[in-house]
């Protein structure tokens, strides 16, 4: 029973030959070679062309950035802006005087 080895007895019998991470299902060892070390990127974003090694990545993408924005592709494609706030260090964001804000705490 694969679930019971796997899941209650923790078994990992499959590792990585490149960085030693072992992994209980021969499958997962094998995206892990793919994304990780030969990164593969096999799911594609229709939209804006962004790609991924896991399909959990483009659809968490497809439902976070929606409409799909922020990429050169989308705004040639579009002529759009990127949603949410300008990236720290271009134009239009806005820094807070002595640094402070983006997750730093005034000394």
């Amino acid at each position: 029973m694969k679930h019971v080895r796997t899941v209650h007895d923790r078994a990992r019998p499959f590792h990585c030959s490149e960085c030693g991470k072992s992994f209980g299902e021969i499958g997962n060892r094998n995206k892990h070679v793919r994304v990780v070390h030969r990164r593969e990127r096999r799911f594609v974003c229709p939209t804006c062309g962004s790609r991924f090694g896991f399909r959990d990545g483009l659809a968490r993408h497809q439902r976070i950035r929606r409409p799909c924005g922020g990429t050169a592709v989308h705004k040639a494609a579009t002529g759009g802006a990127p949603r949410g706030p300008p990236a720290r260090g271009t134009p239009g964001h806005l820094e807070l005087p002595g640094g402070e804000g983006h997750g730093e705490r005034p000394m």
